[in-house]
């Protein structure tokens, strides 16, 4: 990961974070509170029925997307090479 060092040594973001959320404990009514992943999916779901299934674009078929695309991408021809196969992580 090329950002790992920043996230690694990145500390005034969690400082910001956590005092925060004891201002808002110590200052507000608010209760916060979450859920395990799975039980908090769960409730998103209940609460958005409508997002419960993944939305799938053809980036051809949209005029916004073509728009923004290089002018060498283009939807009527199929490129002149694919590379298929693991990717290579190191030298062994």
């Amino acid at each position: 990961m090329t950002h790992l060092s920043n996230y690694g040594n990145d500390r005034l973001g969690l400082y910001t974070f956590k005092n925060l959320v004891k201002f808002l404990q110590t200052w507000t009514n608010l209760r916060l509170q979450t859920l395990a992943p799975v039980q908090l999916a769960q409730r998103y779901f209940q609460i958005f029925p409508e997002e419960r299934d993944p939305i799938w674009q053809d980036p051809c078929e949209d005029k916004r997307h073509k728009d923004i695309w290089s002018k060498e991408k283009t939807c009527d021809r199929f490129p002149k090479l694919l590379i298929i196969g693991p990717q290579k992580t190191g030298e062994q």
